[in-house]
């Protein structure tokens, strides 16, 4: 009985190795979202998503995070990250928000919708009104992906009420109980449409792996930091 025990813990332990394999650790002493953003120095305009987030392991977990980079409405994912539970419980409540944006000089590091950042902006959509005459933003057909990505988070689309609530108080509107609850059908939509974009922009996601020091999946250990 020792020994079938033993065996257990022995075969559980590799499998958690391997669930590891295809991830890469942060640099030490740096968080994975740090990582992202310092491998996207001098980058004019981006936005960071948190794609997805998994943990495996039976009696030992482990924990990996996945990010999307969202670029003129363009998306890229980058390779799994392994993380400590401390920094997966910190971030993966918010998976499909954006974690982080930059343009025009201005670093934005509170959490929001994606595409959240681009409402208000004529290149990108307007603003319309419903048949009750309420005002909301649509996002033009190229950027139907924001649309979508944005829509799945709030449960619906973005008044502009809430919208100007959320920049007079820097608070954006709670999100609905039924986005709030993990859903296998909404989870399965959201990675299908993030995997299917971000295959359009490989040469993108090449270039940020490279700059975060790994040129094949799961090569990059605790020790290395991003390269320029």
């Amino acid at each position: 009985m020792r020994r079938l025990t033993l065996l257990l813990v022995i075969l559980t332990m590799l499998a958690g190795l391997t669930a590891c394999a295809d991830s890469s650790r942060p640099p030490e002493g740096g968080s994975s979202l740090a990582a992202v953003e310092q491998a996207l120095a001098g980058t004019p305009a981006y936005s960071i998503i948190l794609a997805d987030a998994r943990q495996s392991g039976t009696f030992f977990s482990s924990y990996a995070l996945q990010y999307a980079i969202e670029r003129g409405g363009a998306l890229s994912l980058t390779d799994w990250f392994e993380v400590d539970k401390a920094e997966y419980d910190k971030f993966a409540p918010l998976k499909g928000m954006t974690l982080l944006s930059y343009a025009d000089g201005v670093r934005n590091a509170t959490a929001a919708p994606p595409g959240f950042q681009h409402v208000g902006d004529p290149s990108y959509g307007s603003w319309q009104r419903d048949s009750s005459g309420n005002s909301f933003w649509q996002f033009y057909g190229q950027y139907r992906l924001l649309s979508d990505l944005m829509g799945l988070v709030m449960g619906g689309t973005l008044s502009q009420g809430d919208w100007d609530g959320a920049r007079r108080t820097g608070k954006l509107p709670p999100r609905p109980p039924s986005t709030s609850r993990p859903s296998p059908q909404r989870d399965d939509f959201f990675n299908r449409r993030m995997k299917q974009e971000a295959a359009k922009d490989t040469k993108f996601s090449n270039k940020v792996e490279q700059r975060l020091g790994r040129s094949t999946v799961g090569t990059r250990s605790r020790g290395a930091s991003p390269g320029k």
